[in-house]
């Protein structure tokens, strides 16, 4: 059986073809991720991009099933989260109006196209649920803390599954499961509200003048591959170029702001981003009546070490496990699609 594993992010399409045995053990992985900002890009545009990857991650044939998540339904390119899962659902099931298609729900359901017109909310910002059962496969009870570029999880799992106190992205806010602070596109007036600048308190200015790439390439945690999203000022991912636009945010430039003074600006926008993730894994925790040194953190996506990993041990966490090690590299690289394809080739007998 081969599945495809879509997840439609606003500023990120990932995807996962795999092939399932009598067993349900994965097999023949393919994995594509292409950077689409659905904000400034045609419509027309993500359902050829939704063709593509489908075709190419089953080698040119009809998958046996589709199984789509997304988080793009925020972006306000849409009028409501509505509007956006009905028009993205819609759209994927034309272009792939060959193959079955599911949509896996924030309750781990996998609904059809005719459902999801009935409730669209129940698979909006569906991914995190279908991440949290493929992990809790191999981590029974644990806590993930997913660092993407834009967001961060902290999903406490129990039993092979998520507990999360909230279901929707804000309920999830309000509980700490959601913290808008990641590895590329946060905006660092958003990070901060100030910095110390030769000793003396400067408040940022709130203009979209650099993002927590600049501040992550400077320090030296991601490289200008990596740097995978658009700029704040629409220029290249040098060192000179994120050092300039982060002086920016004190209404500077590189010639006004001294190199050493704009390293330490990106670093006290790391260290709050520590605290904030922190403080999320302490409130998530508080909530569960656990401690974080008896539990097991599993971390993924692409802050995990400088952000995920350094944000843990500041909570003295003891048990730290990455998700290389519990899915393997290949399960890892995009791994939000392949959960939604494997849950998918797993259950879609008891829901279809």
């Amino acid at each position: 059986m081969r599945v495809v594993g879509l997840d439609v992010g606003g500023a990120n399409l990932k995807g996962c073809g795999l092939s399932l045995d009598e067993s349900a053990t994965p097999h023949d992985i393919s994995y594509s991720s292409a950077h689409f900002p659905v904000w400034l890009r045609d419509r027309t545009e993500l359902w050829s991009l939704l063709s593509r990857t489908t075709s190419n991650l089953s080698s040119g044939e009809t998958p046996d099933l589709v199984s789509l998540v997304m988080t793009a339904e925020l972006s306000d390119t849409f009028a409501t989260k509505r509007e956006g899962v009905t028009t993205i659902a819609c759209g994927a099931s034309t272009v792939l109006s060959d193959a079955r298609i599911v949509f896996p729900s924030v309750d781990l359901k996998l609904l059809q196209l005719s459902q999801v017109l009935a409730s669209p909310l129940s698979v909006a910002a569906a991914n995190w649920p279908v991440l949290a059962w493929t992990i809790g496969l191999e981590v029974p009870e644990c806590i993930l803390v997913d660092v993407g570029s834009t967001t961060t999880d902290v999903i406490p799992i129990r039993n092979g599954l998520p507990t999360t106190a909230g279901k929707d992205d804000t309920s999830r806010l309000i509980h700490g499961e959601l913290v808008y602070t990641g590895a590329l596109r946060t905006d660092v007036s958003a990070i901060l509200r100030a910095v110390t600048v030769d000793g003396r308190l400067c408040r940022l200015s709130s203009e979209y003048f650099a993002t927590s790439g600049d501040v992550h390439l400077v320090l030296g945690h991601v490289t200008e591959d990596m740097y995978a999203t658009e700029t704040a000022d629409g220029r290249g991912k040098t060192q000179k170029e994120c050092l300039a636009r982060l002086a920016r945010v004190i209404c500077g430039d590189i010639e006004t702001v001294q190199e050493d003074l704009i390293v330490d600006i990106a670093q006290q926008a790391w260290e709050q981003q520590l605290d904030d993730i922190r403080n999320a894994i302490d409130q998530v925790c508080t909530t569960m009546s656990v401690k974080p040194e008896d539990e097991t953190f599993v971390l993924a996506g692409l802050g995990a070490q400088f952000l995920g990993k350094e944000a843990v041990n500041r909570t003295g966490a003891r048990a730290i496990r990455t998700l290389d090690e519990v899915l393997g590299v290949e399960g890892s690289i995009a791994a939000t699609a392949y959960s939604a394809a494997l849950y998918a080739g797993v259950n879609w007998r008891d829901f279809l």
